[in-house]
């Protein structure tokens, strides 16, 4: 249905419909339409499709397009652009019902609607100033009806309402055209007046004038009155406000005289106002009024002030937490780098200690050993004293070489305790017998006293006897003749009520002598490592001594101590080992009187976590060595000498032990490990005495090559070392050393070692020599196990060619050799060694114990036997059985 129907000032038909504005275009007497609806995504589109009057401006007829619609207010057709602007409610018309639209003779339109009539002014364009009239002025009623209005050509307009026409001239018609006062008459905070008070600091200025208020956080809820000072009828007065800078945009005109606000954040608020008459008459100056609501003392400005300076703080403490952390971790990097450093520096020392103590042991033992010789060998006075001053002084070099030692396995915490249950008590009367022969000889009374007896406890023995020695040793080397060394021991309870480092019972060993004593600047330093107390010794220490060697011991094993002028080394390091131990010694000492040395040692219980775990394998070490003394070896007259190969790097040595021992041995040498280890396969002699520390290929090494090697897996091998504590002992034996003997050596023992090793082995020979060869089954379920499972295997393979080849007449050692892929000497030794036989003798009989088997198990003619061992000669076999088991072969046939 169509409701208006109008031709702009470019020829084109508008018509409106209750669905849409159509346009039409006659072109060629024909008539093209488009529609224009409203679309939410485009803006510039008509706002509602029911159109209910056009009218083309009055001025601009080719420009634009005035629409009423029912419901979207009116719109304006820019014809050039085809965009639609739009003047609603919110802009002030009445009601967005749009009746009718009408132009007077000036250009203004006319507007009928629900609300009255509207009159639009749009002398300024883009501007457009609204005049509302109702019934309160004259209207026959405030709803006027659809399509109908009309302009006469005198220039007079009609609109038909509901109660009638209203119809005037809009140039009769007179206007108040002063814009009114508008003032802000009211203001309310939290919902309570504000008002006019002398004493009220806010409010000393009438509302009125007011235009500032300052106010707290609390007061946030505030409501404003204000009024148009127009009373032609004030109800007709409008009025549009924002509060800035909340509203962007004035709040819509409206005969509304109050604006509320709830809840506002502090801050700084202006409010501003306008009203216009009732004719539509806008005052344009607004009135503003400025609210100030304090923040809380948290939001304040010196709050914030203090915030930024506290988050300020918190950052640079934060950045020197940072600073600190990259700091420490560089520490502890750089103290890891120098822990790692330290451990390297104290391996490297312990490796040096432990070089120059064998650099040091070997030719000690070039120098004890053939002095020992010469004290065994000859009763020359002169000589024997000689030879006795040798002895003693290498002895004491020795005992400061494992004073290092130990000083620097103390550096690298490599010492543990060798905690064992035994008799304290007893220990020291032994070390004081010990020392009774040298008090003599210097005229000292040398006592022991015992306060109370010692049960007996675990401690270690070793580091134990050592500090006991140094301290008497000490003692009676500053105590002059007639003087008097008095040990006294004794044993307490802690108390419960005193604060101990030890809840063990204590034993206390103090040694008091009548010597030079001690000056008391040096009473603190005598425990540090390499200081001497100034003054005389014991003179007769040095030359009157015929036998100047006290027996001690140190954690290496046992060795004589020699009481000497002294080098620093001995009360440091007893004091170390005391601490080690959970104990201490102590130093009271006066000038010219004497000195006490009182030595405490906790009393443990059994602990298995402090005990060393390597005791029961050493003793046991020790136990093997001394049962072993009871066999001895002589070779006789005319027996072949069995070969020794003796593998040192120090030719002098090298030299000296096969001088030593090549009356009853043939020696070979070499002098590394390498070297050592191809001629042990080569040679395969009957023992190996190797050293431990060389080049190439040290001790271990060597051992541990050949223990593993088919041809020399049954050579005892002796490791002779100056290695000479536990560890190295026995990871000497774990690598399969049958011995092992330190430097500097007794020639007599390292003799009967190997002798009593050589026995063994006869003995194993002599065992094998006898025994069926059957017994190296390739199952390996019979194999012996006193040999090593390289011997059985060797045997196996052995005995496996022989199998395979015994029907071969020509098959002799020279074809076995070059089946087992070694040489004949080889082949001999091996065998010679595992079973005492030589090849030849054991291919042959192999031979006749599978013949004895053959003729006493079957009914087999001989010479069918002799053939199936490889004896094509019948005699000749028949020979030789009878010879190994004294019958002839038919003798055994005719039994069966």
């Amino acid at each position: 249905m169509s409701f208006a129907l109008q031709e702009d000032g470019k020829g084109q038909i508008w018509i409106g419909t209750q669905y849409g504005l159509l346009k039409g275009i006659l072109k060629n007497d024909k008539m093209t339409f488009s529609i224009y609806k409203p679309d939410v995504n485009k803006p510039n589109a008509i706002n509602h499709s029911y159109i209910l009057s056009l009218l083309p401006d009055p001025k601009y007829p080719d420009k634009r397009l005035w629409i009423g619609t029912k419901g979207g207010g009116i719109n304006c057709l820019d014809l050039g652009s085809e965009k639609f602007s739009h003047l609603t409610s919110d802009q002030g018309l009445p009601n967005n019902v749009v009746y009718g639209i009408l132009a007077d003779d000036e250009g203004n339109l006319w507007c009928s609607s629900n609300r009255g009539l509207a009159k639009l002014n749009i002398s300024t364009p883009g501007q457009y100033q609204i005049t509302p009239f109702t019934a309160g002025d004259g209207l026959q009623s405030n709803e006027f009806n659809t399509q109908a209005f009309y302009k006469a050509a005198d220039g007079e307009l009609l609109f038909g309402g509901v109660n009638g026409i209203n119809h005037f001239f809009p140039k009769d018609l007179q206007f108040k055209s002063k814009a009114p006062e508008v003032y802000i008459i009211g203001l309310k905070v939290n919902y309570l007046p504000l008002k006019f008070s002398t004493t009220d600091k806010q409010a000393k200025i009438p509302i009125e004038f007011l235009d500032k208020l300052e106010l707290d956080y609390t007061r946030n809820n505030l409501s404003f009155e204000f009024a148009a000072m127009d009373f032609t009828d004030p109800n007709k007065n409008q009025y549009r406000y924002q509060l800035l800078p909340i509203e962007k945009k004035w709040i819509r005109p409206s005969n509304e005289r109050f604006a509320h606000y709830t809840h506002l954040a502090p801050g700084s608020y202006t409010f501003r106002v306008q009203g216009s008459n009732s004719v539509g008459i806008w005052n344009e100056s607004p009135v503003e009024m400025t609210i100030i609501i304090s923040p809380p003392w948290w939001f304040s400005n010196p709050a914030y002030i203090l915030y930024t300076l506290f988050l300020g703080i918190i950052i640079w403490q934060f950045w020197r937490f940072q600073l600190n952390r990259i700091k420490l971790k560089e520490q502890l990097a750089f103290e890891l780098r120098e822990a790692e450093r330290l451990k390297d520096l104290e391996q490297l020392k312990t490796n040096f200690f432990n070089n120059v103590t064998h650099e040091f042991r070997t030719p000690l033992s070039l120098i004890l050993e053939p002095a020992r010789q010469i004290l065994s060998k000859t009763e020359d006075p002169e000589i024997r004293k000689n030879a006795t001053h040798v002895e003693s002084n290498s002895l004491r070099l020795l005992n400061m070489i494992n004073q290092l030692l130990d000083l620097a396995k103390l550096e690298s915490k490599s010492i543990g305790l060798e905690l064992r249950h035994g008799n304290l008590t007893e220990l020291l009367q032994n070390t004081i017998h010990s020392f009774t022969p040298l008090a003599e000889k210097l005229g000292v009374s040398l006592t022991l006293t015992i306060k109370k007896d010692i049960p007996l406890f675990f401690f270690d023995a070793g580091k134990t006897e050592l500090i006991i020695n140094n301290l008497i040793s000490n003692a009676l080397k500053f105590t002059p003749g007639s003087g008097n060394v008095e040990v006294i021991i004794d044993h307490s309870t802690p108390n419960v009520n005193e604060s101990h480092s030890s809840p063990h019972s204590l034993v206390s060993i103090k040694v008091k002598d009548t010597g030079t004593g001690i000056p008391p600047d040096e009473l603190e330093k005598i425990f540090q490592r390499f200081y001497q107390v100034s003054g005389s010794t014991n003179s007769q220490l040095h030359s009157e001594l015929k036998q100047p060697e006290i027996m001690g011991s140190s954690m290496n094993g046992s060795h004589k101590t020699a009481i000497n002028p002294g080098t620093g080394i001995g009360l440091a390091l007893s004091k170390e080992f005391a601490e080690l131990m959970g104990g201490g010694i102590s130093v009271e000492s006066e000038p010219g009187i004497g000195s006490c040395f009182n030595f405490s040692l906790p009393m443990r219980e059994i602990n298995s976590a402090t005990t060393h775990p390597l005791m029961k394998e050493s003793d046991h070490f020790v136990s093997s060595i001394e049962s072993q003394n009871e066999l001895k070896f002589s070779p006789t007259e005319n027996a072949e000498f069995p070969l020794a190969l003796v593998i040192e790097d120090n030719p002098e040595l090298r030299q000296f032990i096969s001088q030593s021992i090549q009356k009853n041995w043939k020696v070979e040498e070499a002098c590394d490990g390498e070297e050592g280890i191809q001629k042990a396969i080569e040679l395969i002699p009957d023992i190996i005495v190797s050293d431990l520390m060389m080049p190439k290929k040290d001790g271990y090494e060597v051992c541990n090559t050949l223990k593993n090697h088919e041809l020399t897996s049954h050579i005892p091998v002796i490791l002779l070392t100056a290695r000479a504590n536990i560890d190295s002992k026995l990871a000497g034996l774990r690598t399969g050393a049958d011995d092992y003997l330190t430097k500097p050596f007794h020639t007599e023992e390292l003799l009967l070692r190997m002798s009593n090793l050589l026995e063994m082995r006869r003995k194993l020979q002599a065992r094998f020599s006898n025994m069926n060869p059957d017994i190296f089954k390739i199952d390996g379920t019979n194999n012996p196990t006193e040999l090593s499972p390289l011997d059985n295997e060797f045997l196996r393979r052995f005995i496996d060619i022989l199998q395979e080849n015994i029907e071969d007449e020509n098959f002799g050692v020279e074809e076995f050799a070059h089946k087992m892929f070694i040489s004949r000497s080889q082949l001999h030794r091996k065998l010679k060694a595992l079973t005492d036989q030589n090849a030849t003798d054991f291919i042959r009989d192999f031979r006749l114990e599978k013949a004895m088997e053959m003729l006493q198990d079957q009914e087999v003619q001989v010479n069918e036997v002799a053939s199936r061992i490889g004896y094509s000669n019948v005699k000749y076999f028949s020979t030789i059985f009878k010879a190994k088991y004294g019958i002839s072969p038919s003798q055994v046939n005719s039994k069966n």
